[in-house]
């Protein structure tokens, strides 16, 4: 499927230094069928600086879901270093995330370090300096207590073969 615009973006303040960058605002596009999907591999700023350096519309999509309107983009002139690892996990919903995602979402909810609020959003754990718990991300409750993990240093043994 070709995308032939931007429509939307976020507009959080990111430090442009060195591209590609590794975090950036969400957009949505347009496709040919005028059908609009958010774009969940790529950050806008990567986008934009592509584009400054040649890269033209149309570009290539591939929908994820009809019904979330979510997609990746899939442009074959587009260099692999540039598109994200994870899916953003705002933009995304919880069951187009890719499987390596999920589980470390996973492991992040047991540890105590996650909350997942109903509908699937998610949001962090925080703690001001005193260690006592902050509110919610999304429902304004206070925070369980932060878990405690007895943590044993590691001790690395040469595993190479001797001659």
């Amino acid at each position: 499927m070709k995308a032939t615009a931007i429509t939307s973006h976020t507009l959080v303040g990111i430090q442009k230094s060195d591209f590609p960058l590794k975090r950036g605002n969400c957009f949505s596009m347009r496709t040919q069928d005028n059908d609009e999907y958010r774009i969940v591999n790529f950050s806008v700023e990567n986008l934009e600086w592509l584009m400054e350096r040649g890269l033209t519309f149309p570009i290539e999509i591939d929908p994820l879901d009809a019904i979330h309107h979510a997609a990746v983009i899939i442009d074959p002139r587009i260099p692999d270093e540039f598109f994200d690892m994870t899916f953003c996990e705002v933009c995304c919903p919880k069951e187009l995330l890719p499987q390596p995602q999920k589980l470390r979402i996973a492991r992040q909810v047991k540890q105590g370090f996650r909350i997942e609020e109903q509908g699937g959003k998610f949001g962090w754990i925080r703690y001001d300096h005193t260690k006592r718990p902050l509110k919610r991300h999304f429902t304004g409750e206070p925070e369980p207590p932060m878990p405690q993990f007895k943590c044993e240093p590691i001790s690395f043994q040469d595993v190479r073969r001797k001659p």
